[in-house]
């Protein structure tokens, strides 16, 4: 192939690349720099581009220190790629060093990819406090040679962990520079502004900027009010609404999730026929949000309706789903409709985890069947699942209660054997004492 009728080896690499055929035309490529050729650009772009989309980042890295070692003309090409794939690997100290090494002797790239996977790794890294100095660096670096990102995460991605810093000052001022510079300023940005803001307690700040957006766009998003400020985020709906602005079933689910997680069923039940009035239809996640509030609130005609209603909507419940309704039953101690869900999980064909066993488990021990909760248990273990403490604790003081001694026994010292502290099985030992005292004749 090296020597094929004495074709320029560049040529050669460039049918290579077209034919898709990369790994031999990098291998081609080395030998032309090698022997002094001047490097192609495409030749190379496409050969990166093929290792990137294959993951393949350690092939693409030794090759770009090859050609670093071995072609000082084409320098600023390979230190752009070299500094992007870096980022790629999440090598941030190795692209950072290798930028601030060639900034030094001069070098200003004018490729965007590489400021951008620069700037993006740097708020991955999640190391705020210098992430933030190096990519507010970087995007001066950037700006003095005129660049403007397309991309505006970028700048999200500097704003983002001045927020995470309080640092709302800093952040502030990077998005007063940045309007100055930009004719409109993306939404992205405020939110991020705001999201900064709130983070840092500035919750008036915030809402100045909401109000600013609602006047002069662009429009704004429920999910601008953060921290759970449940009567903040209530207030903005409201004002919307009376806006005649139509919101979003993105801020609807989100409206709902802050509510369920308050445990605020009577704003979730409003939120929820509000949104379907609205036109918008329920998902899994959110019949799934609904039923496990409803199922920890023990509102059974709710889960009963919302199941029914999911099941017409051609939704299937999952597990998680007929988990919880497995501890409300069993916390109701309706055992007949709890044994009723566990029939449907196995029509169903869903195959029972450690949840659904351990509730199972403690309904026998409820339902004085510790017979039965020992033959699920042993079940349970033969699936490779593991009981909980208070599944061991509980079917030890059943068996105890029932005079099923040895089994008490036998559970007990497999929860020993397992490390568990005895001083928090302490019903287990009073279970044990009443199972010999049963057996002595002399239990109360």
């Amino acid at each position: 192939m090296k020597e094929l009728c004495g074709m320029n080896l560049q040529t050669i690499s460039s049918i290579l690349v077209k034919a898709e055929c990369y790994d031999h035309a990098a291998e081609v490529l080395r030998l032309a720099i090698h022997n002094g050729c001047e490097l192609d650009r495409e030749n190379l772009l496409s050969i990166l581009s093929s290792y990137s989309l294959s993951g393949r980042h350690s092939e693409a890295l030794e090759l770009l220190e090859f050609l670093k070692e071995h072609d000082s003309e084409s320098n600023s090409l390979i230190t752009e790629a070299l500094i992007t794939v870096l980022c790629k690997v999440n090598r941030l100290d190795a692209a950072l060093e290798e930028y601030i090494n060639t900034w030094r002797f001069g070098f200003f790239s004018n490729s965007k990819m590489m400021y951008e996977s620069l700037i993006h790794s740097c708020e991955e890294n999640e190391r705020f406090a210098e992430a933030s100095q190096r990519a507010h660096f970087i995007a001066d670096q950037a700006e003095n040679k005129g660049i403007v990102f397309g991309d505006f995460l970028v700048y999200v991605d500097i704003i983002e962990p001045y927020g995470r810093l309080k640092l709302w000052q800093k952040a502030e001022s990077f998005v007063g520079n940045l309007k100055q510079r930009c004719e409109t300023v993306d939404r992205k940005i405020w939110n991020a502004l705001i999201q900064a803001y709130a983070a840092s307690g500035c919750y008036e700040r915030a809402r100045a900027v909401f109000n600013t957006m609602m006047r002069d766009g662009p429009s704004p998003t429920v999910d601008l009010i953060v921290d759970r400020r449940l009567d903040e985020l209530y207030v903005v709906i409201q004002e919307l609404q009376d806006m005649d602005f139509k919101i979003s079933k993105s801020s609807i689910l989100l409206m709902l999730d802050a509510f369920a997680q308050a445990g605020n069923i009577f704003e979730v039940k409003k939120i929820y026929n509000g949104m379907k009035a609205a036109g918008y239809l329920p998902t899994v996640h959110l019949y799934r949000v609904m039923i496990g509030l409803f199922c920890k609130g023990k509102r059974v005609t709710d889960v009963e309706a919302m199941v029914s209603e999911m099941e017409e909507a051609g939704f299937k419940p999952d597990l998680s789903i007929w988990n919880s309704m497995l501890k409300l039953y069993t916390g109701i101690e309706d055992y007949k409709s709890t044994v009723q869900v566990y029939q449907k999980i196995q029509e169903a064909g869903l195959e029972p985890d450690e949840d659904s066993y351990n509730t199972l488990v403690i309904m026998y021990y409820r339902d004085h069947r510790p017979e039965e909760g020992l033959s699920l248990m042993h079940e349970m273990k033969k699936l490779g699942l593991e009981p909980k403490l208070d599944t061991y604790k509980s079917l030890i003081s059943a068996s105890g209660k029932q005079q099923l001694l040895e089994q008490a026994k036998e559970l007990f010292e497999e929860l020993r054997s397992k490390g568990c502290k005895l001083d928090r099985a302490l019903n287990c030992y009073n279970a044990l004492a009443y199972g010999l005292l049963w057996e002595l004749g002399a239990a109360p």
